[in-house]
């Protein structure tokens, strides 16, 4: 057999396997259960995945604060994929009454953040919203900045929007409104895992977003939310999806314009992951932040 059968043999092989992977797949014949079963217990559904056993809780670091509740207090939940929790460069230390809410009580905010997805080098992440509360309480904003950190690392707007992750901000809006009265506003950050060139894409990006909206408002979790604008994470930029968000913006009540963090692709702003801030990334991160909590804007 010369060298050309060879080839030709081969990738006909691998076209019969692509091609009977789907049809395995799509009509659930043999053998797609023993598939399934030995998926299963290599990586658990979601479900089990997004538990909040799952989320980092290790308190033996933080330091427990009692809060004054008669201050002027801003109250915030965040929420989204990595970016919206301790995924970028650890370093940075608050400087005024920046605190962290977790499992009914409040801590002086410090990365990592609690509530993050567990990770052998969570204890290596640093996030925005220390300087986001700095720089709410240095403009005269508030005497005091609360966040509540309930979003998953790479997560979809799909898994967001439902099951446990859709719970957890649910239980955790109720906690906040019963400890503090209120809460000023979801930040919220997700749409590097639906960019165009991701399994699930864009395409129904609008409709589950739309859909997530509704479901907030119909479990009266009735407070504004912030939507950045990001599909960028060590790939080109996502203008489609890009211009989804910005529909989102315009066309929801209540729906505010966060960051477009797609402006910030010079390497001096991520992690040689291209994904994830630097410090210099969470400065310039941080102040898109605080124009849209100080100016809110739907257009």
């Amino acid at each position: 057999m010369n060298i050309k059968m060879k080839i030709f043999n081969y990738f006909l092989l691998l076209s019969i396997i692509w091609i009977y992977g789907i049809v395995i797949g799509t009509y659930k014949i043999t053998p797609y259960s023993q598939i399934k079963y030995i998926q299963d217990i290599i990586q658990p559904d979601s479900k089990s995945l997004y538990l909040a056993k799952n989320r980092y809780s290790d308190t033996s670091s933080k330091v427990y604060a009692n809060i004054q509740k008669d201050l002027p207090t801003g109250v915030f939940l965040t929420y989204g994929q990595s970016n919206s929790l301790s995924n970028g460069q650890i370093g940075y230390n608050v400087n005024h009454s920046v605190y962290q809410f977790f499992d009914d009580s409040c801590y002086i905010y410090s990365d990592p953040v609690l509530g993050s997805n567990k990770s052998n080098k969570v204890n290596n992440y640093g996030s925005v919203w220390g300087m986001v509360g700095d720089g709410l309480i240095e403009g005269g904003h508030f005497d005091q900045v609360i966040f509540s950190n309930c979003g998953w690392g790479g997560a979809t707007i799909s898994e967001l929007s439902e099951g446990e992750l859709y719970n957890y901000i649910k239980s955790n809006f109720f906690k906040l409104k019963n400890n503090f009265g209120k809460v000023d506003g979801i930040l919220f950050h997700q749409g590097e895992k639906n960019h165009s060139s991701t399994l699930e894409g864009n395409k129904n990006y609008y409709a589950v977003f739309e859909k997530f909206w509704e479901n907030l408002k119909k479990d009266q979790i009735n407070t504004s939310l912030f939507l950045s604008q990001a599909s960028y994470c060590d790939n080109n930029v996502d203008n489609d999806l890009l211009n989804i968000q910005e529909k989102l913006i315009i066309d929801l009540n209540n729906i505010y314009r966060g960051p477009n963090t797609d402006l910030l692709i010079d390497s001096k702003y991520r992690l040689p992951d291209g994904c994830h801030f630097s410090m210099e990334g969470f400065a310039a991160f941080s102040k898109m932040w605080l124009t849209s909590i100080i100016n809110p804007s739907e257009i």
